[in-house]
């Protein structure tokens, strides 16, 4: 097998090991790493979320010193080298006889970008970033929270083939098959947290939470709840790890003191003429250090994130079925989806798959 052959096999082996504490991490990314040594994997690790150690670390505690000599570390990620609530990688990395480090992507940290490749260099340790794709497309998010300091939005909305999303008056109705459903649970999964509104707990009482596997995962929950409305019997107060409701910044404070008493977080946001300010709910979300967050709301939530170019990926779930007038529209203006850069269809299951992407690096 040919070198760059091999580096992608090992990468992309590292970047299988990520995948699995994606969304587990913020606000630091999910890290693979594996150790190799004359083709035989030694050791692999991965970064298991604040406070633990780093993808390196953990590979590097699996062996001795002597092991390692000759050896190559291949990371999805390039190491970093500042203090943080861990140590920096690179100082660790340096006590190790390692032939060389193998990173698929440069960090955009700017404490790091580029600057733990200098400091292994100088340790004399050969150093080479070998690009991968799949990697690229998996650091996204977190390059565009460095960037923009706000989260990477994928939102996800399902229609019927009458662009309905509900039934009359907003009435829940079961619209796609069980192979989106599942869809659905890996993408709150994989996100850091999940926005929502009140008029959507009202309406739906959802869950929120991931059930895969007869296992069930919570996650951090932000819901656009301008007067305060969250139902004290709403599901989602048993089912998500924290709640975070937005509320309009004119409300009393004996209106949020009734909300926090109940345990819930509540953040005073500016009212404009369609609403809350979607954009300061953006920046407070992404000074929570959330990359990656899933909206699982109506339309109209959809369509308000999209008119203020705040969503980087939407997933259209349509399902071979009529609704029929009397049901719930999914978008009260037909070009809202025009501007995305690139448009996906796969079919899943009985139902079909449109992954539209707005946003290009």
């Amino acid at each position: 097998m040919k070198q760059n052959e091999q580096n992608s096999q090992y990468l992309k082996h590292a970047l299988s090991l990520a995948e699995h504490t994606r969304g587990q991490c913020a606000p630091n990314p999910a890290v693979g790493a594996v150790l190799v040594k004359d083709t035989k994997i030694l050791a692999e690790g991965v970064h298991l979320g604040v406070g633990h150690d780093h993808a390196e670390i953990a590979v590097l505690q699996q062996v001795s010193h002597a092991e390692t000599e000759g050896a190559t570390l291949y990371v999805t990620l390039e190491p970093c080298c500042h203090q943080g609530k861990t140590p920096p990688c690179t100082e660790a990395i340096k006590k190790f006889p390692l032939a060389q480090v193998i990173y698929a992507y440069q960090d955009p940290n700017p404490l790091v970008a580029g600057q733990g490749h200098k400091i292994l260099e100088q340790a004399g340790i050969v150093v080479e970033q070998h690009m991968v794709t799949e990697i690229d497309y998996f650091y996204q998010s977190y390059q565009y929270w460095q960037q923009q300091k706000r989260p990477f939005i994928t939102a996800k909305l399902a229609l019927s083939l009458d662009g309905k999303i509900a039934g009359y008056q907003g009435q829940p109705q079961q619209i796609t098959g069980p192979e989106l459903q599942q869809l659905t649970h890996q993408q709150r999964l994989h996100s850091d947290a999940i926005l929502t509104t009140v008029r959507t707990i009202i309406h739906d009482d959802p869950q929120l939470n991931v059930r895969i596997n007869k296992q069930t995962q919570s996650k951090p929950l932000y819901i656009l709840d301008s007067q305060l409305q969250l139902p004290e019997n709403a599901s989602v107060r048993q089912t998500a790890k924290a709640i975070t409701l937005f509320y309009d910044a004119e409300l009393s404070a004996e209106q949020v003191s009734a909300q926090e008493c109940t345990g819930v977080s509540c953040v005073p946001i500016t009212r404009e003429a369609t609403g809350l300010c979607l954009t300061s709910v953006m920046d407070y979300i992404g000074k929570q250090g959330v990359h990656d967050l899933w909206v699982e709301a109506g339309g109209q939530l959809l369509s308000s994130l999209l008119n203020a170019d705040l969503v980087q990926r939407c997933l259209l779930y349509v399902a071979p079925k009529i609704i029929g007038d009397n049901g719930l529209t999914a978008f009260s203006q037909a070009d809202i989806l025009a501007k995305a850069h690139t448009k996906h269809w796969q079919v899943v299951g009985n139902d079909v798959l449109c992954q539209l992407n707005f946003y290009t690096d």
